[in-house]
């Protein structure tokens, strides 16, 4: 008990209340996204009016959407579904196959450490798609989401109108869809109550013990 009285009293001037937002994309959200096409603006009008398309163009240069940055420290699961419009999809030179949607995780570097696809193989003119990219080895502390159809071209291309990000998070102690300094709070009344709920596990070594608030009080600090 002294041991942990003296570590928690160790911490009690360095954590701070933080909540983490993730990104969202919408007409009213896209503040510090970034469209690759120079030529677009990203307007809530653009948005509306399906001007932000993802496809490459015959010289080769490819318009992708990417997401601010976002730390990915308690992140488990990242579930993102997206509003796909493909205006010509009832055109006879639109190929389904081209407009195949891809999301992938940036580490800060702006390489890709995970990415999913998502086919369209029966489109309509708004296409709900629904991607998921689970927690696995190699993934950043902050990362960034870009989406891309590397197969579209200037026939056969889709516009991002939404994109809505669900995170499964990791401390999420007393799951209240954050992870801030509660959680430590919350953990630190569960150890000395001597719970052993799987929640309780943050660092997933299969017991709750002081290890599991060191964790969770890396995982604040790096938000």
């Amino acid at each position: 008990m002294k041991r942990l009285f003296g570590f928690l009293m160790c911490l009690g001037g360095c954590v701070m209340a933080v909540a983490q937002v993730f990104p969202q994309f919408n007409n009213k959200s896209f503040d510090e996204w970034t469209y690759s096409r120079a030529d677009v603006e990203l307007n809530s009008y653009n948005i509306l009016h399906n001007k932000i398309t993802l496809f490459t163009t015959q010289a080769g240069n490819t318009y992708t959407l990417t997401s601010p940055a976002f730390s990915c420290e308690a992140v488990d699961t990242l579930t993102l579904t997206t509003t796909w419009v493909t205006e010509y999809w009832n055109e006879s030179y639109f190929k389904p196959d081209r407009v195949a949607l891809t999301v992938a995780l940036l580490n800060e570097q702006g390489v890709t450490v995970d990415s999913v696809t998502c086919a369209v193989t029966t489109p309509t003119k708004t296409n709900i798609l629904t991607m998921k990219l689970d927690r696995q080895s190699g993934w950043p502390s902050h990362g960034q989401l870009r989406l891309a159809a590397w197969k579209a071209d200037v026939q056969s291309n889709g516009a991002v109108r939404e994109v809505v990000l669900e995170v499964s998070t990791r401390g999420d102690v007393n799951q209240d869809g954050t992870v801030s300094i509660a959680d430590v709070t919350a953990l630190v009344n569960a150890l000395l109550d001597e719970k052993e709920d799987a929640v309780f596990d943050v660092n997933n070594d299969g017991t709750v013990s002081i290890a599991d608030i060191t964790a969770l009080v890396n995982i604040v600090l790096n938000m």
